[in-house]
Order: structure tokens, then sequence, then C-alpha cells
């Protein structure tokens, strides 16, 4: 039987044939969601087809799209919401990687006189501009109806800011920008905008074994399905006033997913504590509960705050750190 969390909504997600995108195209059908499967990729659509149980094909809608295309946007988009009856969460996955350019761009950092001009926009009009076209076809309805996900893919910090990683750095942080931009502008309309990421290498074909890096120390693309379900289900919780208990179960079931993460690559996840937690008594005793669970385990985990993070990584050596 599917789940409840997401019945009788409507998903969109790009770049759905493989990787992140298909793995989030199972979870969102597993959890009741009725999914419009964009990609570029006819075969993969009809891979991602296959693969996929009865009771989720009969809720799929496949549609071969190039998001740097923005009328093929506004096809695909129309499509969803006519052939599926609305769109409710729109989720931009799609991305060209670096291996466009070079297979080892791993090894060996991408020079700019590698990437011609031609190069530049296809990663711009993808990466970038393909999130924007996606948007801007989906924001009239989903204003119109004043309720709406949009959730970005986007990348580490140290990924944009790396160098011989243009033009995939720059354009995820030019889609972070724009992310925090649209969350501001659609601000009290019903509208949420949010970015999430794995957190590191993802073991999608986006990371080719040319890479150097083991499989099984890469992050399995299913750590993106929690927050996004969560995008949906936390904010209809907070809708109508999220419980003590169901904001700390929350948390708890975020740390161990994190910490089981975290045997493979290092993690941090931050707390801090709003007025509304120190302010209620009845608050603060259930968050007291997670705080417990959290130093139970803390022969696993390094308990520190900020500038602790910071004065670790100034003593590692140049080069462990991208970009040092």
């Amino acid at each position: 039987m599917p789940g409840r969390r997401l019945r009788g909504k409507v998903a969109v997600v790009t770049g759905a044939a493989r990787g992140i995108g298909r793995v989030l195209v199972h979870a969102l059908l597993a959890e009741g969601a009725t999914v419009a499967a964009l990609d570029v990729s006819d075969a993969g659509l009809a891979a991602l087809r296959d693969s996929l149980p009865d009771g989720g094909k009969d809720r799929l809608l496949a549609n071969l799209t190039d998001i740097s295309d923005y009328a093929a946007c506004e096809h695909a988009v129309g499509k969803a919401i006519t052939g599926l009856g609305g769109l409710h969460i729109l989720i931009n996955n799609a991305a060209l990687g670096m291996g466009a350019i070079r297979i080892d761009h791993q090894q060996v950092p991408v020079g700019i006189q590698e990437i011609s001009p031609a190069m530049w926009q296809r990663f711009v009009a993808t990466n970038f501009s393909g999130a924007w076209n996606m948007t801007r076809a989906s924001i009239g309805h989903l204003l119109g109806q004043r309720w709406g996900r949009i959730i970005n893919i986007t990348t580490s910090f140290a990924t944009m800011l790396r160098g011989g990683f243009h033009p995939y750095g720059p354009c995820k942080a030019a889609l972070e920008a724009m992310s925090s931009g649209h969350a501001k502008e659609f601000e009290g309309s019903g509208v949420t905008v949010n970015v999430v990421l794995p957190g590191g290498p993802a073991d999608t074909s986006m990371v080719p074994p040319e890479s150097g890096f083991e499989r099984k120390d890469l992050i399995s693309p299913s750590v993106m399905v929690a927050p996004i379900v969560w995008l949906y289900d936390s904010l209809q919780m907070l809708n109508r006033m999220a419980t003590p208990t169901e904001f700390t179960n929350f948390v708890i079931h975020n740390f161990d997913e994190m910490l089981a993460q975290s045997k493979r690559h290092p993690l941090v996840m931050g707390i801090s504590l709003h007025g509304h937690v120190l302010g209620q008594p009845y608050r603060l005793h259930e968050f007291r509960r997670a705080i417990r669970h959290i130093v139970s385990k803390r022969n696993e985990i390094w308990l520190t705050h900020p500038g602790e993070i910071c004065k670790h990584v100034e003593s590692l050596p140049k080069g462990i750190v991208p970009g040092s």
C-alpha cells in the first residue's frame, strides 16, 4: 500500500530518469503522490517506468522535456496540470555534470581554456536557467491555489567555490541565490522555496568510475528522500501548530539518519534554540529528550560549537579541504 503523506498531491521532478531524480520519483510514488517525470532521455524514462511496481505506473506521467527550453517547460507543466489534475510540488533536480567536459575531472581539475563558450552556456541553460524556467512556468498555478513547494537540488558550498569545477559550481551557487530570492519573493503566499543537497559526492552517474572514488564511500541518493518529504509534511504540521513531540521526533530521526551516513562521510548537524523553545517549559521538556538521545551517542560524535569547527578546519593540512 502506498504511503499517505503525499496522497492527492501532484509532483513534477526534473532529471527524473536516473540518479537522485529516479530515487525521488520512487519515493514520492511510495508516499502516495502522482508524479510527472521529466527528462531528456526517452530510454531513461522508459527504464524508470519499467522499474516501478504496477501501482506506481498508474500514477506516473513520463514526459520527454529539455528544461533549457522555456516553451518545453511550459508545455510539460501544462500537461502535468491537465493530465494529472494539478501541481503541488516542483523538484528542480536536472543538471549537467562535469563529466560532460571530461570524465576524469575529479582527478584533474578542469581549466577555463578547456571550457568552450558553447559548453558554458549549455551548463548555465540547464543547471541554472532550467530551474528558473520550471519555476516560472509553474508559479502562476501555485500562487493561484495559494499552496506549493519548490525544492531545488544544489551542492555543497565547497563545490560551489572549488577551483577547476566550473561551470557546475558557479551554476549551483547561482541556483542557491535564486532560491533565496524566490523564498523571500513568495513569502506569505503559501508557496515555499527550499534547497536540498546530499552533503557530498553521491552514488550516481555524475561520479563516474574514473573519478577515483570507491562506490562504497559515496553517499546514497536515498538520503535526499527524508528531508524532501519532510518539507511537505513538516510545513503541514506548522500550519496546524506542530506539537513538541512531533518536532522532537523529527530531530531524533534526522540525527539517526545523519549518524548512519557519517560512518562514510563527516557530517555536521547544527542545533540552535529559538525563544519559542526556551520560553515554554513543556516544549523544553520534550526537546531535552532529543538532547538526551544525541548525548547517548557521545562516543560516536563530536559535540562542539562553530568556533571549534573553524579552528579544526584551519588546522588541517592544505588540500584536505577543497579550495584550500
